[in-house]
């Protein structure tokens, strides 16, 4: 589940290691507004609102996924950051 919001915009970082680049599905929950990069590249922005095609967890949740191509991918440390201007870090899943 997403953690409590801090209230002040955050960057949170966190890695993937692949064996080798291949195609991946990126999950992300969260109540509210946040952007997540995928080894620099922008690969979700959700707004909270309007969430076309988006599922709902409990609590109001909102559950995204954004495919991600193996071009994308690098062979060993890939990095993930998300940004949130309340500072809450949704729940990531990436497989």
């Amino acid at each position: 589940a997403p953690k409590r919001a801090t209230g002040s915009p955050t960057w949170f970082r966190t890695n993937c290691v692949l064996d080798a680049p291949r195609s991946l599905v990126l999950s992300c929950t969260h109540a509210g507004v946040a952007t997540v990069l995928f080894n620099g590249i922008s690969v979700m922005v959700t707004d909270g609102a309007g969430e076309i095609g988006a599922k709902r967890a409990r609590g109001g949740a909102v559950i995204r996924t954004a495919s991600i191509p193996a071009s994308l991918v690098r062979a060993g440390t890939n990095e993930i950051l998300v940004f949130d201007p309340d500072g809450a870090m949704p729940a990531i899943e990436v497989r």
